[in-house]
């Protein structure tokens, strides 16, 4: 049977990997507190399988965004041209 948990809160999810043998994927960011993430251990990846996210940045039609939403755009969009997906092996 599989279980799926999807969560928006890193410390229910920290809360529940470290209460059972489930394997939780986090970004680095999210352990930024080695007293809340003393007993997880990050797992290393085989640095032969690139991982790649799609995002998207979507707002409300007719909204102006804030400066602080528009400089953030700015830098994932900076951030993403200077690092382009790598070709899939197929």
């Amino acid at each position: 049977m599989e279980f799926h948990l999807t969560c928006n809160d890193v410390n229910v999810l920290q809360e529940y990997a470290k209460k059972t043998d489930a394997l939780v994927l986090l970004t680095t960011h999210a352990m930024w507190r080695p007293a809340d993430t003393a007993e997880l251990v990050p797992l290393s990846l085989p640095s032969r399988s690139p991982l790649t996210l799609q995002c998207g940045i979507a707002h409300l039609a007719g909204r102006t965004l804030s400066p602080a939403a528009q400089q953030c755009i700015v830098a994932i969009r900076r951030i993403a041209a200077a690092h382009p997906p790598a070709a899939s092996p197929d």
